[in-house]
C-alpha cells in the first residue's frame, strides 16, 4: 500500500471514530483512536480468450483432453468468434470420441468462417469415421474447393473421396 494512502486511512479513521462517538450511550466514551492500517485488495486481471486457448493448447499436447476442452469453452465465452477454438474445441471432442460434439463445434466453425477449408476436412474426417458417406464426401469436396494447390491435405481428401466413392470404409 502506497505511503499516500496510508495518510489518508490514518486521517479518515480517527474522525470516523470521533463521528461515533456521539453514536454511543450517554458516558460511554470510545477508547483513544488508533490507526488503522487496512490493505486494500485491488482485483486480479481476468485471463483472455487468448490465454484460456493458449492453456488449453498446452493441455491438449499433453493430453489432458478433458481439462484442454474447459479451456477451449472459456476461450470461447471470452470471445465468441474465435474461430481457432472451436476448430479445437472440436478436435479435442473427436479425440475424446464425442463425435456429435465434433460435428457440432466444426460446424460453428464452418458458419463462421466458411473459407477455410481445415474445417471441411476434420468434419468430413467424423463423418467418414460414422459412415455418413454423404456428409463426408460434400466435406471432402469443399475442402478441394477451397484448399490451395498442390498440398499433401489435398492428396489425402482426393484418397478419402475416392474410397468413400468405392464404398471402402
Amino acid at each position: 500500500m502506497s505511503a499516500r494512502r496510508r495518510l489518508r486511512f490514518s486521517v479518515l479513521l480517527p474522525v470516523l471514530g470521533i463521528l461515533l462517538a456521539g453514536c454511543l450511550p450517554e458516558g460511554v466514551m470510545p477508547a483513544e483512536p488508533t490507526p488503522v492500517i487496512l490493505n486494500v485488495i485491488y482485483p486480479t486481471p481476468t485471463p483472455t480468450a487468448r490465454q484460456y486457448f493458449q492453456t488449453a493448447e498446452a493441455l491438449f499436447s499433453q493430453g489432458q483432453y478433458e481439462l484442454a476442452a474447459t479451456f477451449y469453452t472459456f476461450a470461447i465465452q471470452g470471445d465468441p468468434y474465435y474461430i481457432r477454438a472451436y476448430s479445437r474445441l472440436a478436435q479435442t471432442y473427436q479425440n475424446l470420441d464425442d463425435v456429435d460434439s465434433a460435428i457440432a463445434y466444426y460446424s460453428i466453425a464452418i458458419q463462421l468462417a466458411p473459407y477455410l477449408a481445415d474445417n471441411y476436412f476434420q468434419r468430413g474426417l467424423v463423418y467418414k469415421t460414422i459412415g455418413l458417406t454423404a456428409q463426408a464426401t460434400a466435406d471432402f469436396e469443399r475442402f478441394l474447393e477451397l484448399a490451395a494447390e498442390d498440398t499433401v491435405m489435398r492428396e489425402i481428401a482426393e484418397n478419402h473421396l475416392r474410397e468413400l466413392r468405392q464404398g471402402e470404409p
